[in-house]
């Protein structure tokens, strides 16, 4: 167990490292909502998240999310509230068809209510579904699972969640931004150009 903790954190850490370089740029911005189940401690409930992305290669792709969920507990254990912060990796599948796939390492901290030992360690796996609507926007359909734990109080939570969502994308924002950059520094590679033709011409010409 501790050697996938380790591991989770390195994820994390890699995530969040690579977010904060890039904070400035992210790659899309999404909404998500939908159902998480737990085990037989707790019912099934709802879930909603907000998520930011960040595509460092073409199949590659970090992203941060931020998650709400609340369910009332079974027998007489207490209620909960869970506020996770999730960074995790993924690898596309076919990026630049209509409908592609990816999968990923999720790790991170779950925040949980008074009752709970918070924040807990958290680390799982997903995978999911992009649709393209159109050049910026796009839906997802994903499913994760995750495990939530503390090694002080033994207590631990698996919730498997499905979700489905949208994100907008900045990608045809920055190849515009790109575009114009270009267009402003070619005159400016055409003057040095023709300056060095003419001296390598006047070089000739001594010769």
């Amino acid at each position: 167990m501790k050697k996938i903790q380790k591991i989770s954190f390195y994820i994390a850490l890699t995530v969040f490292l690579s977010a904060s370089i890039n904070i400035a740029a992210p790659t899309f911005l999404g909404f998500g909502l939908g159902t998480t189940n737990f085990s037989e401690q707790f019912p099934s409930t709802y879930h909603v998240k907000g998520v930011a992305g960040f595509q460092v290669s073409n199949t590659i792709l970090y992203d941060i999310s931020i998650g709400y969920t609340a369910v009332k507990a079974k027998d007489n254990l207490s209620g909960i509230k869970m506020v996770p912060v999730l960074g995790a990796v993924n690898y596309l599948i076919n990026p630049e068809q209509s409908v592609s796939s990816y999968i990923g390492g999720i790790a991170g901290l779950n925040f949980l209510s008074s009752s709970y030992k918070s924040p807990g360690f958290t680390y799982g796996a997903k995978g999911g579904l992009r649709f393209k609507v159109d050049s910026s926007l796009s839906c997802f359909i994903e499913a994760a699972y995750l495990v939530s734990e503390d090694s002080e109080t033994e207590f631990q939570i698996s919730p498997f969640n499905i979700s489905v969502g949208l994100t907008t994308a900045f990608q045809a924002k920055l190849a515009r931004v790109r575009k114009n950059t270009i267009n402003k520094q070619a005159p400016k590679k055409r003057e040095y150009q023709i300056r060095k033709d003419r001296k390598r011409r006047a070089k000739h010409r001594r010769y």
